[in-house]
Order: structure tokens, then C-alpha cells, then sequence
């Protein structure tokens, strides 16, 4: 089978749902080193590198998935412009950063250590144990649990518009003891 062929093969079983992951997987482990190689010759930041290969994989497993390939054996064509497109958007981008970075006369901010994570669990549970139960509830359905807000309307017993309200409410009271805790 040639390279086109086998392209095409995998475009039709990624968009039919026929052994969709291993499909995915094998996208992946074909076009990902290449994918990586172009952003390397196009990008000057690593980070900007593996997210490039990331977003590329992504968009073009998602184009797959929602049928937009037109010519499923030119896969290869197609991943290239999307490469090509991220590449633009991405040197588009430094560039406006480094224009404003100039126009303020602002050097980067120097890298911050961060505090340790469990100390933050420790202030974050802290804070949560001085929330009301009902937007205690709140916050832990919708972030611990990732319940959408209708659900957790009808688990309280409540509107979906009360709950987006209890959670603004709930989030500003965390941000205020956390940050008491942070200068005390």
C-alpha cells in the first residue's frame, strides 16, 4: 500500500468511527516527528515547538473526525498547511509580544518560584472549610466533579442562573482568604 493510500485509509477510518483510536494513534505516530521537524525549522521558542505539534495533531485529528478533508490521500498536504497556518499564527504572535515588550521599554519579568503545591492544598482547603455548605457544594460539583451547572441546580434544589451567582460569590471569598493567607 502506498504512503497516499495508506493516508487515505486512515482519514476514512478516523472519520467512520471504524477503530477510530487506533486510527488516531497511528496518525499520530506517523506525522508527529514531522510535524515536530517543521516547527523546529519555523519556530525559535521550544515551547512554541511542542505546542505547535500539538495543536497541528489536534486540529487535523479533529478535521478528520469532522469530514473536512477533501482529498483524504493527500494527508500529507493537508497537515503541512495546517502546520504552515499554526507557524504564521504563532510568529504573528511573538512578534506582537515583542513590539509591545518594546514600545513600554519592559524587560520579560523574571521567573517566579512558585509556592509549594501542598502548602496551597493546605490554604485551599483551608479556605473552602470557611465557604457556606451550599457554595462549598458549589465549587467542589463543579471543579472536583466537573458537573455542568444545570445539574448541580437540580442536585441543590435551585436555578442554574442561582448557582453561576453562588459560584461568582464562592470563588471571591476563596481569592480573598487565600490571598490573607499568602500575606499572613
Amino acid at each position: 500500500m502506498t504512503d497516499a493510500a495508506e493516508d487515505a485509509e486512515l482519514v476514512r477510518r478516523v472519520a467512520t468511527g471504524e477503530e477510530r483510536a487506533a486510527a488516531e494513534r497511528a496518525f499520530c505516530q506517523r506525522y508527529a516527528a514531522r510535524i515536530r521537524r517543521y516547527a523546529e525549522r519555523h519556530l525559535r521558542d521550544p515551547d512554541a515547538v511542542l505546542d505547535l505539534t500539538q495543536q497541528a495533531l489536534l486540529g487535523v485529528i479533529e478535521a478528520m473526525r469532522a469530514g473536512r478533508i477533501d482529498d483524504p490521500a493527500r494527508l500529507g498536504a493537508f497537515v503541512l498547511s495546517t502546520c504552515r497556518h499554526l507557524s504564521w499564527d504563532a510568529n504573528r504572535a511573538a512578534a506582537r509580544q515583542e513590539r509591545v515588550r518594546r514600545a513600554l521599554g519592559a524587560e520579560p519579568l523574571p521567573m517566579v518560584e512558585l509556592s509549594d503545591s501542598s502548602l496551597d492544598s493546605v490554604r485551599l482547603g483551608h479556605c473552602l472549610s470557611r465557604l457556606a455548605e451550599r457554595e462549598r457544594s458549589v465549587v467542589l460539583l463543579t471543579y472536583c466533579e466537573d458537573w455542568p451547572g444545570p445539574r448541580i441546580a437540580d442536585e441543590l434544589g435551585t436555578t442554574a442562573g442561582n448557582v453561576r451567582v453562588l459560584r461568582h460569590r464562592a470563588i471571591e471569598k476563596l481569592w480573598a482568604c487565600l490571598e490573607r493567607s499568602v500575606e499572613g
